[in-house]
């Protein structure tokens, strides 16, 4: 946003924090026009969408923006073509997660069933963890344990429970990214 006037810096953490707001494929395409400068058609052959999805995202955005800068409720849905375009992708983003997900080990069906695609990777994430890996894991980012505490807790030495938790970090850090981060790579 090189060409955007002046403002405190309460407006600017508003608009940081409404554009955050935006749903992904549609912050993704806000973000590519006015960040990135790229003409719908780029955006449209970058995504492998039409062109109409791609400006009714822009719109979308627009729309979701005034209204939460205006703190006022949104009150449409997304539009057609930019819906058709974010089931489009999202089967496309599944389809890579149940491929980066395999490499990890995973080997039964995803359940997709849920809203959160985020919350169903970290889930089959987590399964294929080792079961002392994952309660080490746990123990660390749940309860906030230190490795001290950890080793203590599962009547272990300090260095196998930083170990486990470190193979736990390196684990989730190979799972597949986010849909948002899937987006801007693709």
């Amino acid at each position: 946003m090189a060409d955007a006037p002046d403002h405190d810096a309460a407006t600017l953490v508003a608009i940081e924090t409404a554009i955050e707001a935006l749903p992904p494929l549609t912050r993704v395409v806000f973000l590519l026009i006015r960040v990135n400068d790229l003409s719908y058609g780029a955006i449209a052959r970058r995504l492998s969408i039409g062109a109409l999805a791609v400006e009714s995202g822009l719109a979308d955005a627009l729309y979701r923006l005034c209204c939460t800068l205006d703190g006022e409720t949104v009150e449409r849905a997304m539009s057609a073509p930019l819906a058709d375009a974010n089931t489009i992708l999202s089967g496309r983003y599944r389809c890579y997660c149940e491929s980066r997900l395999h490499a990890l080990g995973v080997t039964c069906p995803i359940p997709w069933d849920d809203d959160d695609d985020g919350a169903t990777v970290m889930r089959a994430t987590l399964l294929t963890m080792p079961p002392t890996v994952l309660e080490t894991f746990i123990l660390n980012r749940v309860e906030d344990l230190t490795c001290a505490q950890i080793a203590k807790r599962m009547g272990t030495f300090r260095w196998i429970a930083r170990w486990r938790m470190l193979r736990g970090i390196r684990h989730v850090a190979q799972r597949p990214m986010s849909f948002e981060q899937w987006l801007r790579d693709i």
